[in-house]
């Protein structure tokens, strides 16, 4: 390192990910020590690398490990690593997985190479939203170790187990809905419009990975045909609003294990669906109907249900830099 310029040594550590950051501070003490004398640059520059313009990282973030999420320390090297698997998971959502097509979306006119990175980057950013609801659980209902297991054993969901018991549930964790609702009641009209868009487009896209492998999939009107169609489809929005990545990595990969425990979030936000539709106590509304409230007051005139299409519209303004759109 003594022959090399100390700014371009450290210029290059700064594009490094993580896990090579870490093994070169490992290798002598001369880069450990340089290393941790310039930590703080470092990991604020690969944050700006990696969210680009993506909201701001501010605070803690939850880890995505299996039936665990841990609070990461923001500006640690752990933190900025979830981060950066975070982005690898998104890009898989976005390119490889079947929930998504960038090249063709209903509403919107034929897309070019341009207007799908355009798009690319507008749902990058909507899903790093879905993480930053996820993330604001570390500072108003964090949860420990002892939680995830007793999520992992799925006791939370067994019977009617007491208001106060059901609150210490992960997958579920009503005490962060509050927060939760605040940032969706912050954001402008073009988050809201591409965050609605693309939740709606997740929707109809996991309905349809639903009915490729339902036992009869060329009945008549499949969607309305079972009332459990609807509730599961209901229940994969509200989720990926609350868990963001975490959540459709799970119900996306292949491994077992996380399908599973894609089942039993699915299971907490179902139990808690069916508690809201009996008026129990202490059970509030979706966050999906926060986000909806949110399009509605932004735009004004909306009709109710909320009209797709008008959606579509602002889609294409956000998108396209459509003008003189009228609703």
């Amino acid at each position: 390192m003594d022959a090399l310029s100390l700014d371009l040594v450290l210029e290059t550590i700064k594009k490094m990910d993580i896990l090579t950051i870490l093994k070169l501070r490992r290798s002598n003490k001369s880069y450990k020590c340089f290393i941790d004398a310039h930590k703080s640059s470092i990991l604020k520059e690969r944050l700006e690398d990696l969210t680009g313009s993506c909201p701001a990282l501010t605070t803690n973030v939850l880890s995505s490990e299996l039936y665990l999420r841990r609070s990461l320390t923001y500006g640690t090297f752990e933190m900025v690593h979830e981060v950066e698997k975070r982005t690898i998971r998104i890009d898989e959502i976005l390119r490889n997985s079947t929930l998504i097509d960038l090249t063709s979306f209903p509403g919107m006119q034929a897309l070019d190479l341009h207007t799908q990175n355009r798009l690319y980057a507008l749902f990058k950013r909507a899903l790093f939203i879905c993480d930053s609801i996820a993330d604001i659980a570390t500072q108003v209902a964090p949860m420990n170790e002892q939680n995830y297991a007793i999520f992992k054993a799925s006791s939370f969901n067994q019977g009617r187990p007491p208001i106060g018991f059901r609150e210490m549930d992960p997958a579920a964790n009503p005490r962060a809905r509050s927060a939760q609702q605040a940032i969706i009641n912050n954001l402008d009209l073009g988050d809201t419009a591409v965050l609605y868009y693309l939740i709606n487009s997740l929707g109809a896209a996991y309905r349809d990975s639903i009915q490729k492998h339902h036992p009869d999939p060329e009945i008549e009107d499949f969607y309305n045909s079972d009332p459990r169609i609807q509730e599961k489809t209901v229940v994969f929005e509200e989720n990926t609003l609350r868990h963001g990545s975490w959540y459709i990595h799970a119900k996306t990969c292949k491994d077992v294990g996380w399908g599973t425990m894609g089942e039993k979030v699915d299971l907490s936000a179902m139990m808690e669906l069916e508690r809201y539709e009996e008026g129990e106590e202490g059970v509030g509304p979706s966050l999906k109907a926060a986000l909806l409230g949110q399009f509605k007051k932004l735009v004004g005139k909306v009709k109710n249900p909320i009209d797709m299409d008008m959606v579509a519209l602002t889609m294409q303004k956000v998108v396209f830099g459509a003008k003189n759109i009228e609703y």
